[in-house]
């Protein structure tokens, strides 16, 4: 359900307010997978939502430019753990308070009739309030570590267009800046993406006929300048012997180690393959010193009994198709590259 009220003032000045309550189910990955973080029994639940809004806008036939408060508070929202699945679908846990608030800026100007200039600016705090952290065998396992920054929420987002438009042929720069985000829940540096800026260009033209109202020819050139940025990325943390550590990965097949080769790794004559060339049970960092024998060293702390990973020597994480290798407690040999 939905609520608000919107004045018009002078037919300029626009104020509005709004209240809404929303309600978000769990996906099914998030029962499927949730093994792969949890070491309970639980389920997910569905969050629920409660939105407040307060905004005005002016409009004039050459300028706009408006103002939007937002207050977003949650019950139980379901956020990224930053894990995915086999299928790079990403994992969810439900945090039991959270919020986002914040303020967002927009304006426009017509400055000619070929000419447009318009800008818009996003600055926010997002927040699980009294986060526990949920790291087995961490020295801080079950405690309130206090309020902590929401996964893939970014503080800032701007972004600025410039709109060139004449006799059919358009042009749109649009430069976009994106603020530092963790892609876990507990404001991990190694586990974050930074911050990056990158424009884009928009080319256009749009041809009139008696035949067709309408044909327009585009082309779209993304991240003009070759920025070197990171958009996206996903990671996790494990313990192993008392040490902690943090396991960073950009997302993206290019990216992903196991999606063009695989290793077969043997112990007593078992064979089994830790990522085949689609990546369904693929490893996720390359292996270092193949061929060799890597004693598995440890295992994904998230996971429950029966996980199906390990760490081996040289920094490989590997997903193995037979469970039952991580509980035989022998060195496991990279035999060969398939």
């Amino acid at each position: 359900p939905r609520a608000g009220i919107h004045y018009t003032l002078a037919d300029r000045h626009n104020f509005y307010a709004s209240f809404a309550v929303a309600q978000k189910e769990p996906t099914r990955s998030d029962f499927t997978d949730r093994y792969m973080f949890s070491g309970d029994n639980s389920y997910p639940s569905s969050e629920k939502l409660y939105d407040y809004e307060l905004g005005y806008r002016y409009d004039t036939p050459k300028f706009s430019a408006g103002v939007n408060l937002y207050y977003m508070k949650y019950k139980d929202q379901l956020v990224a753990t930053g894990m995915v699945n086999d299928g790079d679908d990403a994992l969810n846990t439900n945090v039991e308070d959270s919020y986002r608030r914040g303020i967002e800026l927009s304006a426009q100007w017509k400055a000619t009739g070929w000419f447009t200039l318009s800008g818009h600016a996003t600055f926010s705090r997002n927040r699980i309030e009294d986060y526990v952290d949920a790291l087995k065998d961490s020295p801080t396992f079950g405690q309130n570590l206090g309020d902590m920054t929401i996964s893939y929420s970014p503080d800032v987002i701007a972004g600025v267009l410039f709109d060139f438009h004449c006799k059919g042929f358009e042009a749109v720069f649009h430069t976009q800046y994106v603020g530092k985000q963790y892609f876990t829940n507990n404001e991990i540096d190694a586990l974050s993406l930074d911050s990056y800026c990158t424009t884009n260009l928009n080319l256009g033209y749009t041809l009139r006929t008696k035949a067709a109202r309408s044909v327009r020819f585009g082309l779209m050139v993304y991240n003009l300048f070759d920025s070197e940025y990171c958009g996206n990325g996903y990671g996790y943390s494990y313990m192993d012997d008392g040490k902690r550590t943090d396991v960073a990965l950009p997302a993206g097949p290019a990216e992903r180690a196991g999606q063009r080769d695989s290793e077969i790794l043997r112990t007593d004559g078992l064979e089994t393959r830790t990522a085949n060339r689609r990546g369904r049970a693929g490893a996720a960092l390359p292996v270092a010193g193949i061929p060799g024998r890597h004693p598995p060293v440890g295992r994904r702390a998230h996971h429950a009994a029966g996980a199906r990973c390990t760490l081996l020597q040289g920094g490989a994480l590997c997903r193995l198709l037979d469970a039952g290798l991580l509980r035989t407690g022998r060195p496991l040999r990279v035999d060969r590259m398939a």
